[in-house]
């Protein structure tokens, strides 16, 4: 799945961010939010996507605030929220491509697809930066 491993790539580039400038009642909804995934759920193509957009989602949210890498290297918070942010992209990883033997093209017809691609050149953008 090219663009799940894209979004992955990106999520595992930018491992490492940490935890002060975002609104705590943001930070603990958009955790909490990333937390609720369940991968155990997943089981169609549109779960893969749905799940992927989730997590793009959470991190446009996390990282709105910040307009520069530097800055969010800077807050923990936002380093351990990447942290997480890898960890589910790759358990959804596993689940689509390993245990479901899902494609890329499998998702394109998904109606989270579209928001999925809108948000990865988001966080292409601000991670660029």
């Amino acid at each position: 799945m090219r663009i799940l491993n894209v979004l992955f790539f990106f999520l595992i580039s930018f491992y490492g961010f940490g935890q002060q400038k975002t609104d705590t009642v943001k930070k603990e909804e958009v955790f909490s939010r990333l937390v609720s995934i369940d991968i155990s759920k997943i089981k169609t193509p549109c779960d893969c996507s749905d799940a992927m957009e989730r997590i793009a989602d959470c991190l446009v949210k996390i990282t709105d605030p910040f307009s520069s890498k530097q800055e969010m290297e800077n807050d923990r918070q936002v380093k351990n929220f990447i942290d997480l942010s890898n960890v589910k992209t790759a358990q959804v990883a596993s689940q689509c491509e390993k245990k479901l033997g899902f494609r890329d093209s499998d998702i394109f017809e998904c109606k989270s697809f579209k928001q999925l691609k809108e948000k990865s050149a988001i966080l292409n953008r601000k991670f660029r930066k």
